[in-house]
């Protein structure tokens, strides 16, 4: 399976099987893609 494809496999893991860091670092992503949007990067 090739990297593009690792979103199919979200559908098959329980939530409750995930690392709680990994949670964490999907929400410090999402909190630095949300601050450059504010500050007008793309």
């Amino acid at each position: 399976m090739s990297k593009t494809d690792h979103h199919v496999l979200v559908a098959t893991v329980l939530a409750n099987a995930i690392d709680l860091e990994i949670g964490y670092a999907l929400d410090a992503i999402v909190a630095a893609a949300s601050a450059a949007k504010l500050c007008g990067a793309t």
